[in-house]
């Protein structure tokens, strides 16, 4: 066959610079802070927070589906990082509590939507027991469309990786902030 009657093969267009996706570790560029700024390292932290259960709780595990023990710590797990963001955030939002607090206790009451359509509702008070130790205690839980929440509490609705801290107020909920 003569190769002047052969179709041109395609060609490989320009090559992709690698270059362009790699960060030179010394360029300095825009941060939260500043226009001229270098990165160094990322830092993890790590936290421990302990779960307990208030007898109430175990009690009604008995009496009331949808509360099992595998349930509750799964959407404690999935609020933890919404919890000390709206607690750093808006630090009047009473949801950690230290020590040298005095009076009530700072109840809030964490909410999932369930399969079944209806809220999962636990009542929670969350303690600093030391730098980076925390606990965890579970008062009661239900599944319910009408939870009783008590004016002054705060609500946080774990949807997926977002959340929505609202606050009862005169009868009313005001939502106060939400992560996308």
């Amino acid at each position: 066959m003569n190769e002047g009657n052969r179709p041109k093969r395609k060609r490989i267009s320009e090559p992709i610079a690698i270059e362009s996706f790699i960060m030179d570790p010394l360029e300095y560029s825009v941060n939260a802070t500043t226009q001229n700024a270098r990165q160094d390292c990322v830092i993890n932290i790590q936290y421990d927070v302990e779960i307990w259960y208030d007898e109430h709780v175990s009690i009604r595990q008995n009496e009331r589906q949808g509360i099992e023990i595998d349930i509750l710590k799964d959407l404690a797990h999935k609020s933890f990082k919404h919890i000390f963001y709206y607690q750093l955030r808006y630090p009047f939002s009473k949801l950690l509590q230290y020590p040298e607090r005095k009076g009530r206790d700072y109840r809030f009451v964490l909410q999932e939507d369930c399969n079944s359509g209806e809220l999962l509702n636990i009542t929670c008070e969350l303690h600093f027991l030391d730098v980076g130790k925390y606990e965890m205690t579970f008062i009661t839980a239900m599944v319910t469309n009408n939870f009783k929440v008590f004016d002054g509490q705060y609500t946080i609705k774990i949807d997926g990786e977002s959340s929505i801290l609202s606050k009862l107020e005169n009868g009313k909920i005001k939502v106060i902030a939400n992560v996308a």
